[in-house]
């Protein structure tokens, strides 16, 4: 009995004795980082800022609430500076508590709730005549946020111009969007275009498409993620809106010469290489604190906590670090996004194979094999988690892309007057608007519905309509 537990003594031990050896060889792994990478170098570099800050719609945007009286750029720019200087302190602070600027009590904003439009569909356009009055009560009580919002349109550009850093900013540097007098102006659109005698039409149609070649310049601009995925959500809406009065023969396009009411945007328009780019630069302050001694040491203070046990959370905090390398992580991050951005920025019909492949060679990398991730084991956690959200961007902006192909197509049924017998054959000769650009599929033609459609790619991109109806002569749609 002695023997067996003798036996049973050493083996614990031994095994206790593999833990410790297999630990202290992790952490000696981990006591050097590598330098910074060429690639991750060159991706740190901002875009070069050219223009003035009048003329600069992301500073509107984040000075829209400015009080009255104030010229939101200016407004803007003064608050993009305060959270500047911010962040400049945070990274060489271990206390990570963000301050963001206070709001103005004074702030312009919008008073009330759009009644009609805040979905761009068919009760949209049919509900919104309804709503004149409300609407025109909204206006009587919001010139100021809806005048601002309008401004909006003769900007020529769209640049950010703040520090990056995803982890501490959070809504501090993300514009509104002027998200409600947004919806008032699209509201108003499509009264507008639905009840307006001719001209107040035409301008209401030039009113359309000065917010469409807006959110264009936004899209194509120097800005974040998100930025750019509000950008496609809003040019998706125009579109949608102006698909819905194509549709509608009381609506008299061809009595307005001069304006184009179906553009199509440039292929490079759609790349959002950059917006992942600005991610990229969001990330790198982050891994900069890692590489503060000092933030090691920090933890935040709990209500009632032991002296004793700050110090154990404060030890563990420091262990936990000691396996995240910052340089190494980043350059892992590096790798890994400009992957991602040669798909994103590459020709369409390449993105489902470049994104097939990329995924799981970024996977590889992030987790290469027992013994390679002994080497900064938590950093490549921390990018294994980042990987699913970066695949299903690329794909939602060439599905917008393939929805403004379908305005388009219908735009041009309308103007060619095409029967609807004639149009599958129509589709069929005119690939470069009847297509999904990734894909090639054809969009489908439903001829009892009278609407095209198309199948999205994107993950993301199901919850918004890629259905739309098409134009039928008065005299027939009276039968």
């Amino acid at each position: 009995m002695r023997t067996a537990w003798k036996i049973l003594w050493m083996s614990a031990a031994s095994i206790v004795a593999l833990g410790v050896l297999a630990f202290a060889a992790l952490w000696l792994v981990n006591l050097h980082d590598e330098p910074l990478g060429e690639q991750a170098r060159a991706m740190r570099q901002p875009p070069a800022h050219r223009l003035p800050d009048e003329q600069n719609l992301y500073l509107a945007f984040m000075g829209a609430h400015a009080p009255a009286g104030v010229v939101p750029t200016i407004a803007g720019a003064a608050r993009v500076a305060a959270v500047n200087r911010e962040l400049e302190r945070l990274a060489l602070d271990p206390d990570p508590h963000f301050s963001p600027p206070d709001d103005d009590p004074a702030a312009v904003a919008f008073e009330g709730k759009v009644p009609v439009c805040g979905r761009i569909d068919d009760a949209c356009w049919r509900d919104a005549p309804g709503q004149a009055t409300a609407l025109a009560a909204l206006l009587a009580a919001n010139r100021e946020p809806v005048a601002r919002y309008r401004a909006l349109w003769t900007l020529p550009g769209y640049e950010d111009t703040s520090v990056p850093d995803l982890m501490l900013s959070g809504g501090a540097t993300i514009p509104a969007f002027g998200d409600e007098a947004r919806k008032w102006v699209i509201a108003d659109l499509a009264v507008r275009l639905r009840s307006s005698p001719p001209a107040g039409q035409a301008d209401a149609l030039r009113d359309l498409m000065a917010d469409l070649a807006m959110w264009r310049r936004v899209l194509a601009g120097s800005g974040n993620l998100i930025a750019s995925m509000v950008a496609l959500a809003r040019v998706h809406a125009d579109e949608q809106l102006l698909a819905l009065a194509m549709a509608d023969p009381s609506v008299p396009f061809e009595r307005m010469p001069g304006i184009e009411p179906a553009p199509l945007f440039e292929d490079g328009d759609w790349h959002i290489g950059g917006a992942l780019r600005g991610e990229f630069r969001g990330s790198v302050p982050m891994w900069n604190r890692f590489r503060n001694p000092a933030n090691a040491d920090w933890v935040a203070t709990e209500d009632g906590e032991s002296r004793w046990h700050r110090a154990w959370r404060s030890l563990g905090n420091r262990m936990a670090m000691h396996f995240v390398l910052p340089t190494a992580t980043e350059n892992l991050y590096a790798r890994v996004y400009a992957r991602f951005i040669a798909a994103a920025d590459g020709p369409p019909r390449g993105l489902p194979a470049s994104l097939e492949d990329s995924m799981p060679w970024a996977r590889a990398q992030a987790s290469p094999g027992l013994a390679r991730s002994a080497y900064n084991p938590m950093g490549r956690i921390l990018v294994s988690i980042a990987l699913p959200a970066i695949e299903g961007y690329p794909l939602r902006s060439w599905d917008v892309a393939a929805h403004q192909r379908m305005v388009r197509l219908a735009w041009e049924i309308r103007r060619q007057r095409i029967a609807d017998d004639a149009i599958p054959g129509f589709m069929a000769a005119h690939p470069e608007w009847s297509t999904h650009p990734v894909d090639g599929a054809r969009f489908a033609w439903d001829a009892h519905a009278r609407t095209l459609s198309l199948r999205p790619l994107g993950r993301d991109s199901g919850t918004v309509p890629f259905s739309i109806p098409v134009w039928q002569p008065a005299v027939r749609a009276a039968r």
